[in-house]
């Protein structure tokens, strides 16, 4: 997946997942990385395998009411477009889960 434009990156802390997050958030970005650091330990977990070092996550702002997500998850990759209205990362983990499953699907 291809990316430009104006993404802050952020590299979480235990699984060494990359984040490229564009645009105003009312979450803190290591927020985000704390949350996909918890999924992604949970799924190396279920399925015994190697983990998701060197994914990149990118999250992007919609206009749409708070809860409200879509994605698609590519190899090594995924695409998270998520209300920027949403208040707490764990509201998205949901949305990142289900992306982050499609490694393995």
């Amino acid at each position: 997946m291809f990316a430009g434009g104006d993404f802050r990156l952020v590299q979480t802390r235990d699984e060494g997942v990359l984040l490229a997050i564009r645009g105003t958030w009312k979450i803190p970005d290591l927020q985000f990385a704390e949350v996909i650091d918890q999924i992604a330990r949970f799924q190396k977990s279920l399925w015994r395998d190697r983990g998701l070092k060197g994914h990149v996550v990118f999250l992007l702002p919609t206009d749409e009411s708070a809860g409200h997500w879509g994605g698609e998850g590519r190899s090594r990759s995924l695409v998270l477009e998520a209300s920027k209205n949403t208040g707490k990362a764990r509201d998205l983990a949901h949305g990142l889960a289900h992306e982050l499953f499609h490694e393995w699907n």
